[in-house]
């Protein structure tokens, strides 16, 4: 009688496992893909942009771009050019530039 008893309890576990466990089993599974894939996608965008920021990096290179904002602050008036430079507006424009560089590069790339 106990080995029925404990053989019916055994089945009711398994029936019970199907119709309620195996739901938040896959739930659960579930939950962790969606969590690693989130991740993974965050850090392909991550890598992404780093890669679009190295490539707008060596465009801006190539193109002298930084030595072209130069070139046209340095004919500016000097008194002018030190208050440009006391709020750092040549290193704000070849900042705003490489973000459209960056911009340009990633739009490029299908993003």
């Amino acid at each position: 009688m106990e080995t029925l008893t404990a053989l019916l309890d055994g089945i009711f576990f398994v029936m019970e496992w199907l119709y309620t466990g195996i739901y938040e089993f896959v739930e659960e599974v579930m939950q962790e893909l969606v969590a690693w894939l989130v991740i993974a996608k965050l850090q392909g965008m991550l890598f992404l942009m780093e890669f679009s920021w190295g490539v707008a990096k060596q465009i801006m290179v190539n193109l002298n771009i930084g030595d072209y904002i130069n070139q046209g602050f340095s004919n500016l008036d000097p008194v002018l050019m030190g208050y440009l430079n006391f709020f750092r507006v040549p290193e704000s424009l070849n900042l705003i530039v490489q973000a459209i560089a960056t911009r340009v590069t990633l739009r490029v790339m299908g993003w």
